[in-house]
């Protein structure tokens, strides 16, 4: 669930990216675009059932059990970075 929690949230922010993309880049990049858009204009409804989801779990877990989606999310996060860092040159590090 906290592997989960990172991608969905993702696809929340996907939409930002986008719509920003799409703003600085304008129409002839709005097909290449799409991988943002996820679940398109269904993202915030999608990101509260999850959530909701998420919620009702918590209510019941034990505190053992929380503390491992925390500990999934993370672990997430890092497997993702770990994954774009050969990526990370001087302009993604603020250094360019």
């Amino acid at each position: 669930m906290g592997g989960l929690y990172v991608i969905e949230g993702a696809t929340l922010g996907g939409q930002i990216i986008r719509k920003h993309l799409h703003r600085h880049f304008g129409s002839p990049v709005a097909g290449a675009l799409s991988f943002y858009s996820g679940y398109g204009k269904q993202a915030a409804q999608e990101w509260r059932a999850f959530g909701a989801s998420l919620g009702s779990l918590f209510d019941k877990a034990e505190r053992d059990a929380q503390n491992e989606v925390v500990a999934g999310a993370n672990a997430t996060f890092s497997a993702l970075e770990a994954w774009l860092a050969p990526l990370s040159g001087p302009v993604l590090r603020g250094e360019a």
